[in-house]
């Protein structure tokens, strides 16, 4: 099976941590319960932070395998939230 491309994720993870952060922002603002306002920054704000991590350590990865003696057309592969994504080798 092949995996996700690398510009793909980079796309996707950009766009995730942005909506999980636009998510919490919207409910902090429409709940009307401190505890709940609380929950739902911290809960998002979170996840917006584990998309983002997970996209610099795979960026950290590419950099590497990119770097490697990788022929043309050859390709590795990194993990992002535990999927393989596709990493291609110099050109």
């Amino acid at each position: 099976m092949a995996g996700i491309s690398l510009d793909t994720i980079r796309t996707l993870a950009t766009i995730g941590s942005v909506g999980f952060l636009i998510i919490a922002l919207v409910a902090g603002i429409l709940l009307k319960s401190l505890a709940q306002k609380a929950a739902f920054l911290a809960i998002f704000g979170l996840l917006a932070l584990l998309v983002w991590t997970q996209r610099q350590s795979l960026e950290d990865c590419a950099a590497v395998v990119q770097a490697s003696l990788l022929t043309d057309g050859a390709e590795a592969t990194c993990t992002f939230l535990g999927f393989s994504v596709s990493v291609p080798g110099l050109n």
